[in-house]
């Protein structure tokens, strides 16, 4: 089957369940008339770009089996369907789907505060769960998010132009030499992310391994894996038109991802604008986009959208010093720049619309670091997901070129900047087979520490004039 069009179906799936058992009828059927249409022009547009092979080669067929395995071993050491050891978080994400299936749609919990949250990754499993049960819906979970993570391992073979278990395997262990840091500043007293979090002790700054992004947060990072490669392969093939609808689907799912891809979609816009003018972007396919987008924005605003801490770092240090620039520059040296400094020299021979993603991923990369939203900085944590992305791509096309250069060197000192990071990901696997088949009860919404988070005002416009 055609990748992008699997793709762009499952981004809109849920946005199709949140509008028809959302929103009032009148509402609902104009949102998803119009998200059908957009739906179908986009698939038109990109189909002919995707063309699924007709005949694949013996190789190729042993290489996605393989894949496939790793894919499906990953996601079952994650947590997601409860057969191995969960994150602390699965409570949060136990819960969110327990009542997602147990409370009528709209989820309006006592008190009269309803639900507020992205549910686009537990929305269809949930949607199934009214009919199966809570029980049968969680194992289903693993079979959910292994489809997933198996659409955003297909996008970075295409990314990358190439297919291998060890590329595969290269992304599944990527991170930042975190560990150096730690042994510098010393480990995190915090017992789940010792070693991810030592910049700074009064705020939550860190680049999460792959690992740990799957294992603690896959309702967000894995939707980012899959958008960043879908819009970085449209713009190399410079079809621009659909990448607003596609980057809008992302908003219902996760809308620090959307963030953090924004700036790379006004990269394309810029081209598209240059290449065709204004009329292209003003398109139907754009104004449909950003009629869904209106009602997302209206349903996060009436929840805790505007409530949560923050501001730049700098306003969390009771004083600032120099020892505070220092510790900047080192996680910024530490998590990607010096990796950066090994890649560079490939960066001159990039094509232009690859440079203009690498230039917008190292942008993002130094800036990002500098504002913080949320109590653990969700913001940067899953908004810094696409350009880490960008960074393993930066990385294995530098791996790919210098071993066809046969520039030894900087071969060996590039995979020694990536083994060092390896080391992250363990405590993650550690905890995973020291608790093996530990599952974290579901905690509901309002019984959850930061309720706040979850919980809408039901006299907001969403909810008076929009909703059921």
């Amino acid at each position: 089957m055609n990748l992008a069009v699997v793709t762009l179906g499952t981004l809109a799936l849920p946005l199709f369940i949140f509008f028809a058992f959302w929103l009032k009828t009148p509402i609902a059927i104009i949102a998803v008339t119009a998200l059908a249409y957009g739906l179908s022009q986009a698939v038109i547009l990109v189909q002919p770009l995707f063309a699924p092979a007709r005949d694949l080669s013996p190789a190729m067929r042993r290489t996605r089996g393989a894949a496939m395995l790793l894919v499906f071993f990953w996601v079952l050491l994650s947590g997601a369907g409860g057969f191995s050891s969960q994150s602390l978080d699965y409570g949060m994400h136990n819960g969110r789907l327990k009542d997602l299936i147990d409370y009528y749609w709209p989820v309006v919990y006592p008190g009269n505060k309803p639900l507020v949250y992205y549910i686009g990754y537990y929305l269809p499993v949930a949607w199934i769960g009214k009919v199966i049960g809570v029980g049968l819906a969680n194992r289903l979970m693993l079979f959910w998010t292994a489809f997933l993570v198996w659409l955003a391992c297909r996008w970075l073979f295409i990314g990358l132009g190439k297919a291998s278990i060890g590329v595969w395997l290269r992304f599944m262990f990527f991170s930042g030499m975190s560990v150096i840091g730690s042994l510098l500043y010393g480990f995190s007293d915090y017992p789940v992310d010792r070693m991810e979090w030592w910049a700074f002790k009064e705020i939550y700054i860190s680049f999460q391994s792959m690992t740990f992004q799957l294992f603690w947060a896959p309702h967000q990072v894995i939707v980012g894996w899959i958008l960043m490669a879908f819009l970085f392969c449209l713009h190399r093939k410079q079809c621009y038109a659909p990448m607003p609808f596609i980057w809008t689907l992302s908003f219902f799912w996760a809308p620090f991802i959307s963030l953090g891809t924004a700036p790379y979609l006004l990269v394309s816009l810029m081209r598209q604008y240059k290449a065709s003018g204004l009329r292209a972007i003003f398109s139907r396919l754009n104004l449909i986009s950003t009629l869904y987008l209106g009602i997302l924005a209206a349903y996060y605003m009436s929840g805790s959208a505007t409530k949560n801490p923050h501001g730049w770092i700098w306003d969390r240090f009771t004083v600032i010093d120099l020892d505070h620039g220092v510790r900047l520059l080192m996680f910024y040296f530490l998590e990607f720049g010096g990796m950066l400094l090994l890649c560079w020299p490939m960066v001159s021979r990039l094509k232009e619309a690859d440079r203009d993603y690498v230039a917008c991923a190292v942008a993002l990369l130094f800036l990002m670091p500098l504002y913080y939203y949320g109590k653990w900085n969700d913001l940067l944590a899953r908004g810094i997901v696409p350009s880490l992305w960008m960074l393993f791509w930066i990385f294995e096309s530098a791996l790919s070129a210098l071993t066809r250069r046969d520039d030894r060197m900087r071969r060996w000192a590039l995979l020694t900047v990536y083994g060092i990071g390896v080391i992250t990901s363990y405590p993650s696997y550690r905890q995973t087979f020291l608790v093996f088949g530990q599952r974290q009860s579901p905690i509901s919404a309002p019984d959850y520490s930061l309720a706040y988070q979850f919980l809408g005002d039901r006299n907001h416009f969403f909810f008076r004039y929009l909703a059921k």
